[in-house]
């Protein structure tokens, strides 16, 4: 009986207690134009050769996250930015489900 009591509050302090991942997408990368204008600042010459090698442009996938949005995101209370994907124009994030 001991073992179940103990159990069952380690599982209510589990729920109370959770996190939550979740993406967060933007629209644009209003940083884009100043990027893409100087290649060297995002990739290095040896990606730029082989990019130009293979026939590969750069577009706005190769451009960071606006950093601007990364601080408001890191700046909410409650919430960690996991990871960030330029790709997807995305923050991975952990919070309780309130805080995101």
């Amino acid at each position: 009986m001991r073992t179940y009591f103990t159990l069952l509050i380690l599982l209510f302090y589990n729920v109370s207690f959770s996190q939550e991942d979740a993406w967060v997408y933007f629209l644009d990368k209003p940083n884009a134009q100043t990027f893409l204008n100087n290649p060297l600042s995002i990739l290095s010459q040896r990606a730029l050769d082989r990019r130009t090698t293979q026939g590969i442009a750069l577009d706005e996938k190769d451009v960071p996250i606006h950093q601007s949005y990364i601080d408001q995101v890191t700046a909410t209370p409650g919430v960690t930015v996991m990871a960030q994907s330029k790709w997807l124009n995305a923050l991975h994030v952990r919070g309780t489900q309130q805080a995101i």
